[in-house]
């Protein structure tokens, strides 16, 4: 897509030229294409993605409806540069949340010890909890993690003198409702 700069005959043109050049606004600047081709035929992906945006609406216009919620798209907004709390809050839909990376070097089985767990969303992950299981299956324990500034923390609340062959669980919910699960054997 090409930028049309300070050119004074298509300052603020919108629209087709002939059946080769579409025209846009975009932040007050004129930006011009190829006149995209529209297919017939829509493709099970193509149908999936657009049920998937139409999602991304009902929730943006459902959660702004909330006034905290809203200063809170509205804040991040203004952080990462988006035009709206409106933008901000389809993006956190349509965007997947991972957890990036489990660290239990400083876990031994001992009660009070840590699991580091980085996470990443594109706003906020409203809850993250730790499940560890043995071998066969069997809880030992599960709870929620803190936050800390550079990720989160959970701290043992069970002994576990068999540490080898320990299953930990981590799953991570946002505001739209995304999940995202990862598991290490210790």
């Amino acid at each position: 897509m090409g930028i049309v700069k300070e050119n004074l005959a298509t300052k603020g043109f919108s629209g087709g030229l002939g059946d080769e050049f579409v025209y846009r606004q975009i932040k007050n600047r004129t930006h011009f294409a190829k006149r995209p081709k529209k297919s017939s035929v829509i493709t099970p992906n193509q149908q999936a993605a657009r049920e998937r945006f139409q999602q991304g609406v009902y929730f943006a216009k459902a959660v702004l409806m909330d006034p905290a919620i809203r200063e809170d798209y509205a804040t991040r907004a203004k952080e990462a540069g988006l035009a709206s709390a409106y933008q901000t809050a389809l993006s956190d839909f349509l965007k997947p949340l991972k957890i990036a990376s489990i660290r239990t070097d400083g876990y031994l089985g001992v009660v009070g010890q840590p699991i580091f767990i980085v996470a990443a969303d594109d706003f906020k992950i409203q809850t993250l909890t730790v499940t560890l299981q043995r071998e066969n299956g069997t809880m030992i324990e599960s709870g929620p993690a803190i936050k800390e500034v550079s990720g989160w923390v959970y701290l043992a609340k069970q002994a576990n003198a068999t540490r080898a062959g320990t299953k930990v669980i981590v799953r991570a919910k946002d505001r739209p409702g995304k999940e995202a699960t990862e598991e290490r054997i210790l």
